[in-house]
Formats: C-alpha cells, structure tokens, sequence
C-alpha cells in the first residue's frame, strides 16, 4: 500500500496508511482528492513527500542560527522555523510559527532554562 494507490482508490493517506477518511486519524497531515481538488493523485502524494523531506530537514537541526539559515528542500524561498523550547520545524504547528531571529540565549541551540513572561517575571528550572 503506497499513498499513490490510495489516493488513486479515492481513499485518504495519513500517517504511512490508507483510510477511509481523513477523519479517522486525528492531529496528522492527510492527502486526499477531498482536500486537493484537482490534482492528480501524483500531484497530491508529492506534497506528501516534500512534507516528509522539510520536516526530516528542519527536524535534524539542533541550532537556532542552523535552523533559520537553511531553506526548505521543497521550496528555497522558505526557510525552517526555530521554536525558543529548542526545536527546529518546517513549518507552524501548535506553537505557533517560531522566530525569524535568534536571541543570544539560543544561538548555540540551547533552551535557556528560563521562560520569560508577558511582565517580564523569570520562572527559572
């Protein structure tokens, strides 16, 4: 079972498998002709395998400056997302969207320990 069979049989692909619906897996990207209209099942299971290659890009890199300097291999005109907790992204998720520059406690990569609030107020680990 690949994701272009699937979506060729007028089913869902998500999370490595073919389903009914995209309703059945929750919280996971899902390629399917309901949510791609039309495009070819080739087209659709190609977003799918760029969406992979940025997300195993971003998600390899473990510095902030790294991360914002290295461009999506599906599209060069984009770059990673860098989250302040110490994780580099492809994309937003349900954090948000990241930073578009490093702070100095981040530059090497490494959380702080620290979270600032909205006050100013230090909750330190």
């Amino acid at each position: 079972n690949n994701c272009f069979d699937c979506v060729s049989a007028a089913c869902s692909w998500t999370v490595g498998g073919c389903f009914d619906d995209c309703m059945q897996v929750a919280d996971a990207a899902c390629y399917s002709s309901n949510y791609f209209e039309g495009k070819t099942a080739g087209e659709i299971c190609k977003v799918e395998e760029d969406s992979i290659k940025d997300s195993d890009t971003c998600g390899a890199l473990s510095s902030c400056n790294d991360c914002l300097e290295t461009s999506l291999p599906s599209d060069g005109s984009k770059r990673c997302m860098w989250f302040e907790t110490g994780f580099c992204m492809s994309g937003c998720g349900m954090d948000g969207c990241g930073v578009s520059e490093c702070s100095a406690e981040t530059e090497e990569g490494e959380s702080s320990g620290s979270i600032k609030l909205a006050d100013d107020k230090d909750l330190s680990s």
